[in-house]
């Protein structure tokens, strides 16, 4: 278990393990494993275990056996070079015996673990369920298929773009790969897109126009009772699937596969909740291609010029209304430039601004109050010739989807109208930076 424990905080430290020491005592019949840093007087790695948020006990144990779970399986009699044995414990290798000490943590895990209530009850309990774990659960499957109740909603940046960039590459690696969304009826149309959808959406949009990515729908109380994440391995006989498992209120598809998840379980391709529903789904239009469809996409590269007048197109010379919903654009004073230059750049480009309005979060634990950003930001438009007065409002955080940098432009001269929405990836900030990289989703609507 010391062992196990000490491989486990090294790796999710990212650190050689000859960095850390373990050592195990018994208090009773219960083991005491104590981690510290093997160079004298520390180097702080144990200490980080304790001080970073990202790191906890659930994290350590859920790794720990993760090491122990060998993948060879049965063939790994005690221990191997593939799970627990290291250069740097050979001196033990005659001593070690994976098994109980595997039972025993999952048991231990199971217990702080609560079971999703519509999951075998044989389900383990799982702690590596980061996104970044997702392209080795894919590893020698050939069909994925992602339940949900809803499609888009995706807010957590790292978590589902990394999980739609390690679909991609499965997907990549295999013209003969599957992967299949499994939503009730109505389920693209209950909520809209976020701009993190969008981007998502114009990444898959390409293997869902090539038949790679499927979606269909079953009843909402199939879906609702289903595993989040089902992947189907092997063939013939040798066919499994690892069901994963999260709480019926879980994030939306395009969140990530894993996001939510606490249980997996194993079993036969036959005995699945897949092979239960597979005669029940009635394929879908894809949701992807006809969002992309309506889709401008323009990239900024750092160091590249930022001329904006192409993004403006349809609009230019039009008198319009201009709102722009970024959290961060009032803020700091170098946030507030950025976004007078902005909207000076509109100007130049042909717009005839006649209602002008500026959400943000003023929120961020800055020194200077709401009222104080905003008289600020008034005071840098008027400073690059804005003469139309903004109209200014404070969000909080906590409003749902105020993760999005978002930018509407409409038309209200008497032509024909044109409305516009933006998603621009990093912010204005960055939009308007040279040295940064930024995206922006143009959709007319």
């Amino acid at each position: 278990m010391a062992e196990a424990l000490r491989l486990a905080a090294a790796d999710i430290l990212e650190t050689d393990p000859r960095d850390i020491r373990a050592t195990v005592e018994l208090l009773g019949a219960a083991p005491f494993v104590i981690l510290s840093d093997a160079v004298p007087g520390g180097a702080g790695y144990c200490r980080r275990l304790l001080e970073e948020s990202r790191f906890s006990a659930r994290v350590l144990l859920g790794r720990a056996i993760a090491v122990l779970d060998c993948p060879r399986g049965a063939a790994c009699e005690t221990s191997c070079s593939r799970c627990l044995n290291d250069y740097s414990n050979q001196a033990h290798w005659d001593q070690f015996n994976r098994h109980p000490v595997l039972n025993w943590l999952r048991a231990l895990l199971a217990q702080s673990t609560p079971r999703p209530a519509h999951a075998p009850e044989a389900a383990i309990p799982i702690a590596q369920t980061a996104a970044a774990t997702l392209r080795v659960r894919l590893e020698g499957a050939r069909l994925v298929a992602v339940s949900c109740p809803i499609l888009w909603g995706a807010e957590d940046r790292s978590e589902a773009l990394s999980s739609a960039r390690a679909l991609r590459n499965w997907l990549d690696e295999d013209p003969m790969r599957h992967a299949l969304f499994l939503l009730p009826p109505g389920a693209d149309d209950a909520r809209s897109p976020t701009g993190l959808d969008r981007e998502i959406a114009f990444t898959l949009a390409p293997y869902e126009r090539s038949g790679q990515l499927r979606f269909g729908t079953l009843p909402s109380s199939a879906v609702l009772d289903a595993p989040r994440l089902s992947i189907l391995k092997g063939v013939g006989s040798e066919a499994c699937v690892d069901a994963f498992y999260a709480e019926k209120d879980a994030a939306s598809a395009l969140a990530g596969p894993l996001v939510g998840v606490s249980h997996m379980y194993s079993c036969t391709a036959g005995d699945s909740w897949l092979a239960s529903v597979q005669d029940s789904v009635q394929s879908m239009p894809g949701p992807m291609s006809g969002l992309t469809e309506r889709l401008r996409v323009f990239r900024f590269r750092p160091g590249t010029a930022r001329d904006l007048s192409p993004l403006f197109k349809g609009v230019s010379g039009r008198r319009v209304a201009l709102e722009i919903e970024d959290p961060w654009c009032g803020v700091r004073p170098h946030n507030r430039r950025r976004l007078a230059n902005f909207v000076a750049a509109a100007v130049a480009a042909g717009l005839d601004i006649e209602r002008l309005a500026v959400v943000w979060n003023p929120h961020h634990g800055e020194p200077d109050p709401a009222q104080a950003q905003s008289s600020a930001l008034r005071a840098e438009l008027r400073s690059v010739g804005i003469t139309v007065t903004p109209e200014l409002r404070h969000r909080s955080g906590r409003d749902r989807h105020f993760h999005d940098r978002v930018v509407t432009i409409q038309t209200v001269d008497d032509g024909e109208r044109v409305n516009l929405r933006w998603d621009v990836t990093a912010g204005i900030d960055n939009l308007m930076s040279h040295t940064k990289e930024c995206s922006v989703f143009i959709e007319e609507r």
